[in-house]
């Protein structure tokens, strides 16, 4: 065995270098161990911003009234009625709404709703009267006619009698309401309806102007 000594280099620390290699892949096996980790619980893209980025923007549900090729219609009414008595006439004024929808294949659908606003010498029955309805509104598009059709009329608030001629002449055997379809304007339809009651007389009579318009995709 050679002794060390002057001028006679030392032989080289191989044992130090493989240890110090060693602790250097270990560490870039931890590392990537931990990335891993957090990659695998991280989303790069959560679902909420690939939804918004699919539409180009923030995701909202849709509404039946906003879809392609649906028109928009609005509209309200006012109705003047009376009915007669022996001993006295009672007369009624109602206002009211429509909103409805017109589909691609030329259908209405939508609902109203009207509200007692005045009666006067109605107090013969001695029962509360009506306060309001809703009902559906159906009907359909012909050409440049729009035909509508109030039905399936339910009572409001606590009343149950309707003693003004609004019940017979309309709200109890629904009515159909023919006008022009104007896309760009409103169009205002005057229509007058009568009944008769128990005596075969037309004693209830309704005048009600009603004004439309579409608002939306009326093409």
């Amino acid at each position: 065995m050679q002794e060390e000594g002057p001028g006679v280099p030392a032989p080289p620390k191989r044992k130090r270098r493989w240890i110090w290699t060693a602790v250097v892949a270990l560490l870039m096996v931890v590392a990537f161990v931990v990335g891993a980790l957090i990659a695998s619980r991280t989303e790069l893209f959560p679902p909420q911003v690939d939804a918004e980025a699919a539409v180009g923007g923030t995701a909202t549900p849709s509404s039946p009234s906003t879809q392609a090729g649906v028109a928009v219609w609005r509209g309200k009414f006012r109705s003047r009625t009376s009915q007669s008595y022996r001993e006295e006439v009672c007369r009624t004024i109602w206002t009211g709404s429509v909103s409805f929808d017109v589909t691609p294949e030329e259908a209405v659908d939508g609902t109203g709703e009207a509200e007692l606003v005045d009666a006067t010498g109605c107090s013969s029955s001695g029962q509360p009267q009506i306060e309001g309805y809703v009902f559906n509104v159906g009907g359909e598009l012909v050409g440049s006619r729009l035909r509508l059709s109030w039905n399936g009329f339910d009572r409001t608030g606590s009343g149950i009698v309707d003693s003004g001629g609004f019940a017979p002449t309309i709200a109890d055997r629904g009515t159909t309401i023919a006008l022009r379809a104007v896309p760009d304007a409103n169009v205002v339809q005057e229509f007058t309806r009568r009944a008769s009651t128990a005596e075969g007389v037309d004693d209830a009579e309704s005048v009600t102007t009603l004004t439309v318009g579409c608002v939306s995709n009326c093409g």
